[in-house]
């Protein structure tokens, strides 16, 4: 058993070695839905998770999770700490057996989705991007949709 593990860490490649995390946020709500991304490796739905900032607070509404009030107004969201906490975890645990060479490619995708993709999914993919950079992850991030109108 132990010559197993050994042999299997001996293939280990370099931490964080030449890996990326891309986090995309979107809207469900708009007729592209849901990006197709057959590589993603984790897809967060947060419109049940957490609450929609401009239904709390109506002057956020023309703001983004860009935008410093709405990015505080989602952190301080009842959950929103955990979301974070477990989606960082989940994303460590996928570096450590990319590490491993279990899977290929040079690149974990994360698809983050709310209603409209302009506050919550912004905001929790800000967050979590500044959380991997801190870690020492090459991370990158994609709004898709939140300079999109608002239906």
């Amino acid at each position: 058993m132990s010559t197993q593990l050994a042999d299997r860490h001996s293939k280990r490649r370099p931490y964080n070695s030449g890996l990326s995390v891309t986090i995309r946020t979107f809207g469900f709500t708009y007729p592209e839905g849901m990006p197709e991304v057959p590589s993603a490796a984790l897809v967060l739905d947060l419109r049940t998770l957490l609450r929609n900032p401009p239904d709390d607070n109506p002057t956020l509404l023309e703001m983004t999770g860009l935008d410093e009030p709405v990015r505080q107004h989602v952190a301080n969201t009842d959950g929103a700490e955990d979301i974070i906490c477990d989606t960082v975890g989940k994303i460590k645990a996928l570096a450590s057996g990319w590490a491993m060479g279990w899977f290929d490619g040079d690149d974990i995708v994360i698809l983050i989705g709310c209603k409209y993709g302009h506050h919550r999914s912004v905001a929790i993919g800000e967050i979590i991007k500044e959380i991997l950079t801190h870690l020492g992850y090459t991370c990158a991030i994609d709004h898709r949709d939140y300079m999109k109108p608002m239906r």
